[in-house]
């Protein structure tokens, strides 16, 4: 046998002896590495729902904390237009009051027209007075 022979055949035995212990390594490492890998995967698993909840209980509590601030802006407007609805309803109250004085003295008038022409120029007088009067003070307090 040659040098080169033997050196063949030792190359072929190491190769052969690192391939077989290659493979016992892996078979023998395989389980380990896979409890490894589940570890791991298990630690970041409840770090990261632990990280979704804390951010989901973050979120809500933001979200009920801008709902409860709108809601009392909304609300606190919402008295804003109710007491002006009120404030409009007493004026409008007002107005229909003395339309119905207004009626009442033109019936009058209408009734005293038959009796007493004169008479009835002075209640017109009086009552485009009263009208007047009554319209500059409203005209006054209407706001701008």
């Amino acid at each position: 046998m040659g040098f080169a022979i033997i050196w063949s055949n030792i190359k072929q035995k190491v190769s052969d002896e690192l391939y077989a212990r290659a493979i016992k390594i892996v078979n023998d490492d395989t389980p380990e590495i896979e409890k490894t890998f589940t570890e791991i995967n298990d630690r970041l698993t409840a770090k990261v729902n632990a990280n979704i909840s804390n951010f989901n209980s973050s979120f809500t509590a933001e979200i009920s904390r801008i709902y409860a601030e709108i809601n009392g802006k909304l609300n606190a407007e919402a008295k804003k237009i109710k007491a002006c609805d009120d404030d409009f309803s007493k004026e409008v109250q007002k107005i229909l009051s003395m339309i119905n004085n207004v009626t009442t003295r033109l019936n009058n008038i209408e009734e005293a027209c038959c009796n007493d022409f004169a008479s009835v120029n002075a209640s017109i007088d009086a009552l485009q007075n009263g009208l007047i009067q009554y319209y500059a003070i409203a005209r006054r307090n209407q706001p701008v």
